[in-house]
């Protein structure tokens, strides 16, 4: 069994349990990430939030490390690391969802539309395909917690005051700040 670490000491490793005795057995260093604070595996690798950039790392050598590493997408909020993007899920619909609390303003730009500039603490999805990049949903003060059901309906948590909300649909995602 395998899974990634990320840490505060700017690393992400390769925990390894060997024997499956639910500890780990090794730990590899994937890759040095300046202050991550959300991941998601894609296409072979992973995505991380590296604000105010969300990077793509990938082996293609077979040794555990990445040799890949493109910045895929930039303007993500970076005032309060505390609120940065986080959370990282992906939707039936084929986005990145990710949440991004108070004390943050975002000013992301596309090749398909012009700066999104945004201080709206809530949820956001980005396709990494496509570059598509929208607001989903408001959640705020202090999002921290998403995920889908069965159907594709979206809850959302707030750490400040902790109650888990439905918010919408992934399909039904357009809105644009």
């Amino acid at each position: 069994m395998r899974d990634l670490l990320v840490d505060a000491e700017v690393s992400a490793r390769i925990v390894t349990d060997d024997d499956r005795d639910g500890v780990a057995d090794r730990a590899i260093t994937f890759a040095y990430v300046q202050n991550p604070t959300g991941f998601e595996f894609w296409n072979g690798g992973v995505l991380v939030a590296s604000v105010p950039d969300l990077l793509f790392l990938k082996d293609t050598d077979g040794d555990d490390v990445a040799d890949v590493r493109i910045r895929i997408m930039g303007g993500l909020g970076s005032a309060d690391t505390h609120h940065s993007a986080n959370n990282f899920v992906y939707g039936p619909d084929g986005f990145l969802y990710y949440q991004r609390g108070i004390f943050n303003v975002s000013n992301v730009e596309s090749p398909w539309a012009t700066n999104q500039e945004s201080g709206v603490s809530g949820m956001y999805r980005f396709n990494p395909r496509t570059f598509e990049f929208s607001f989903h949903a408001p959640n705020p003060p202090n999002p921290h917690g998403i995920s889908f059901d069965y159907w594709g309906y979206h809850y959302a948590t707030d750490a400040t005051g902790g109650a888990a909300v439905p918010r919408s649909r992934a399909s039904q995602s357009s809105t644009r700040l």
